[in-house]
């Protein structure tokens, strides 16, 4: 049991994270009505009292929730009033986390408790502080921007449907476009369904694509005098299906080339690739593409490197590699301080064509290859501390290329 737990530790996508919560609930479940369910509710409560990892702290919550959910058909016989007393004790003080990520998901999470549960809370003190936190979350709540609590509309045994298990939970829970396998192909394929119900196609329940263009966002449906809720919840914004080969081809990426070849330290590397990604960078450099293996690099990359294009170009490659570049039409740009150093500022156009060159952590872009750029930019700084974080830099020069080309 402890290796079914556990592997929603190591899990780094989200999407696959939501069936490891589902099978793990089910498990949980399990121990409940075999009477020995102490082992697992301990790990989840840890998990939930722990905030220096958010994501976890969330799918503990959903896991207690659905296995509550599941629990309350007989509530007398499994121990449910002490499990959702035991939750709700830990949900509220999450409710006020001073991590985001937190406090979002446990607020958003009492909108479907309260409905849910509010039968089974004979505390008056209790009753009217999970009311109150329910009516404060419900007047946050934009409908089609951010599906409140995640669980509210995922039952754990309701939603065991083939439907469901195949791309439609995932369509409640994200608005990425999942692969999903239809009532009808089901229908039209399959040949014993008996064993596990086809289920429907949910469409109404599916969370609608995030518009973000703010012009086209009706003001009618947002009250001036609501504060917004964090809509930032983790994980499943940053990642794709791991198994769709074609998840990659549906992204637009400049002809922007990132040579990182000069950084060492695995966890500027990984956050520099997780901001390539994210800014449509069309190929990222390294000096040893093993380096994504690095637990420092995985930890901030997240997933990253599964979708950035990644080449490797040793240190004494990467004039060659600048010099054949040159020779496909690119300007090759260092991001360095020099006493010839462009300003990186409004005015500055990039060729669509670019090739930026980032220099080490410690001393920056070697004379060597200085000599083989055909201008260095520098970012204009206002402070008193004359120098930035590598990732931090690429993060502003990369973003000033992309405004101006994607």
């Amino acid at each position: 049991m402890i290796r079914i737990l556990k592997s929603i530790e190591d899990e780094s996508s989200p999407l696959v994270r939501v069936y490891k919560e589902w099978f793990i609930s089910s498990k949980v479940v399990d121990y409940y009505k075999t009477g020995n369910p102490k082992f697992a509710e301990d790990y989840l409560f840890s998990l939930l009292e722990d905030h220096s990892k958010p994501v976890f702290v969330v799918s503990a919550e959903k896991i207690c929730f659905m296995v509550l959910k599941d629990l309350r058909n007989d509530e007398k016989k499994y121990g449910f009033t002490q499990l959702l007393d035991r939750f709700i004790c830990t949900l509220v003080p999450n409710a006020a986390s001073n991590k985001p990520l937190v406090r979002h998901f446990s607020n958003s999470l009492i909108i479907s408790l309260w409905p849910t549960f509010k039968a089974y809370l004979s505390d008056h003190t209790l009753r009217n502080i999970i009311e109150n936190l329910y009516s404060n979350a419900k007047k946050t709540q934009i409908f089609g921007q951010y599906r409140a609590g995640d669980a509210n509309i995922w039952d754990l045994k309701g939603d065991w449907k083939l439907t469901n298990m195949f791309g439609g939970v995932l369509k409640k829970v994200t608005d990425h476009d999942c692969p999903y396998i239809s009532e009808s192909v089901f229908e039209k394929y399959l040949q014993e369904k008996d064993i596990v119900p086809i289920g429907t196609d949910e469409r109404s329940l599916w969370l609608d694509k995030r518009d973000t263009n703010t012009e086209s966002v009706n003001s009618a449906n947002i009250s001036c005098d609501t504060s917004p809720l964090q809509t930032k919840s983790g994980a499943w914004e940053t990642v794709l299906d791991l198994d769709n080969k074609k998840s990659n081809d549906v992204v637009t990426r400049s002809e922007l080339i990132v040579v990182s070849s000069l950084v060492d330290k695995p966890p500027n590397l990984g956050g520099i690739c997780r901001l390539c990604d994210v800014l449509g960078v069309g190929l990222l450099t390294v000096q040893d593409i093993k380096v994504k293996n690095h637990p420092q690099f995985k930890n901030v990359a997240v997933t990253a490197d599964r979708w950035m294009p990644m080449e490797e170009v040793a240190l004494d490659e990467i004039a060659s590699f600048m010099k054949g570049k040159k020779k496909e039409g690119y300007t090759l740009i260092g991001l360095e301080q020099t006493d010839k150093s462009v300003k990186l500022d409004n005015n500055f156009q990039f060729p669509k064509k670019s090739l930026i060159l980032l220099g080490t952590e410690a001393f920056g872009i070697p004379g060597t290859l200085l000599s083989e750029l055909d201008l260095c930019l520098e970012i204009q700084q206002f402070g008193v501390i004359r120098s930035m974080n590598i990732q931090t830099a690429t993060a502003v020069i990369v973003h000033s290329y992309t405004v101006q080309h994607m």
